[in-house]
């Protein structure tokens, strides 16, 4: 693998996630963030200068990676990193690792960032993987919690290929203590078998999580915010989706109780025509 690659970070997505973070925790409050599917910790070193207070754990399985990301992370002290894949179990997985040489694409380093513990399908029309099949160690969020002594997460940043679904159910009960997540999601079947964006959002959903707003989107797969209802009021939420683009908003939390009220008024106005003493 070439050491030169340089990637850029996500930097129109870290920017939207950046300000409904600063607005709801407050910058210097921001203690823990979690990136998962770290790649060459081009994403881990942004949020290391934008919260240098904070402890940032990252997250990396794939080999073809591990060199370039120790030598940009070594000069962040606040970056622990963690050799692991994230899953709902702790063993050993297959993890399917991309053949640079094999597969078609743009990248120059043949797209490791698409490697996945999910095997590709092959209906993404925009790239052909070849994947190689490797073993990798997958361990869950709530193990890792445990170990570290960590109380709560006030940022996710997931980019995991397909496994966002898995990782997300093996932080069992500790999920109540994740404040913000930010994840890939996908619309099409990329990888065989994979959940995609609305049984993802269904399981948030159930577990007190709001829809906040898409920082991308294409026909094929996007990044969305949700935040966690038990650590932030309907007010805050309503504040932060003010921030957002309105093509990316979710508008149907915030519809679905004007549309209440409105029907409560009518009901009002209705009962006064036909009774007016009753009130």
């Amino acid at each position: 693998m070439n050491h030169k690659i340089n990637i850029s970070p996500s930097v129109g997505q870290l920017d939207t996630l950046t300000r409904v973070v600063d607005l709801l925790i407050g910058n210097a409050n921001v203690r823990t963030i979690f990136e998962f599917g770290s790649r060459y910790g081009e994403d881990s070193i942004e949020f290391a200068a934008r919260y240098p207070q904070s402890a940032i754990y990252c997250f990396e399985c794939n080999p073809k990676s591990l060199t370039i990301l120790r030598e940009k992370i070594e000069l962040y002290s606040n970056i622990i990193f963690k050799e692991c894949a994230i899953s709902d179990r702790c063993e050993i997985i297959e993890f399917f690792q991309i053949n640079e040489a094999k597969t078609k694409t743009a990248w120059a380093d043949g797209n490791q960032g698409a490697s996945s513990i999910f095997k590709a399908s092959g209906k993404y029309p925009l790239e052909v993987y070849h994947q190689d099949v490797i073993k990798v160690q997958a361990i869950t969020l709530n193990s890792i919690l445990i170990q570290e002594n960590i109380p709560e997460i006030d940022v996710m940043w997931m980019d995991i290929q397909g496994a966002e679904l898995k990782a997300l159910k093996g932080m069992g009960s500790k999920l109540a203590n994740l404040k913000i997540v930010h994840l890939e999601v996908e619309f099409i079947e990329i990888y065989k078998g994979q959940p995609l964006f609305s049984k993802i959002d269904n399981f948030l959903k159930q577990n007190n999580f709001v829809f906040l707003c898409f920082t991308s989107k294409t026909h094929f797969s996007g990044d969305v915010i949700y935040l966690n209802s038990r650590h932030f009021t309907e007010s805050q939420i309503h504040t932060a989706s003010v921030l957002m683009p309105v093509e990316n908003k979710n508008l149907g939390f915030f519809w679905s109780k004007l549309i209440f009220r409105v029907k409560y008024f009518c009901f009002k106005c209705k009962n006064f025509v036909t009774n007016p003493f009753a009130f």
